[in-house]
């Protein structure tokens, strides 16, 4: 909803893009005047660095045997989060919140704040994976199911 009001991120205009001056009006806009010169140099280092590297394909990565695991665990986690049901939850809301009582017009309402409830999770969950990292978390929950 908000997202063009945004600014592009400066190392996707400068690295990406090649807009030099589109990436100093990005950095002075997040950094400010000050704080801007040196983003650029990190961006222009990091440009630097990339010379000669090409993105390999996702085939490219599971041929690789160094990161055919990192990316086979990718796969597999995200296909196992679309087994959770949170999506069907919502399919279902209007029905299971008349059955619970709520009058007709709050529903929406109660709608918004489940799913309200659901972001504020999110971004608490996001805190705690930071905190007690990402392994523990994921054997937790699999050895707990």
């Amino acid at each position: 909803l908000f997202l063009p009001w945004f600014p592009e991120s400066p190392r996707y205009l400068f690295i990406d893009r090649g807009n030099d001056e589109g990436c100093r009006k990005a950095l002075v806009q997040l950094h400010g005047l000050a704080g801007s010169e040196g983003a650029l140099k990190d961006i222009q280092v990091e440009k630097n660095n990339l010379v000669g590297f090409k993105a390999r394909k996702p085939w490219e990565l599971l041929a690789d045997r160094s990161v055919r695991w990192q990316v086979i665990t990718i796969i597999l986690l995200n296909a196992a989060q679309q087994l959770n049901g949170v999506n069907a939850m919502y399919f279902y809301t209007q029905y299971v919140f008349q059955q619970s009582g709520i009058p007709t017009d709050k529903i929406p309402y109660a709608t918004v704040g489940t799913g309200a409830c659901e972001c504020l999770t999110a971004l608490t969950c996001g805190l705690l994976v930071e905190c007690l990292g990402r392994k523990v978390l994921i054997a937790g929950g699999y050895i707990l199911m």
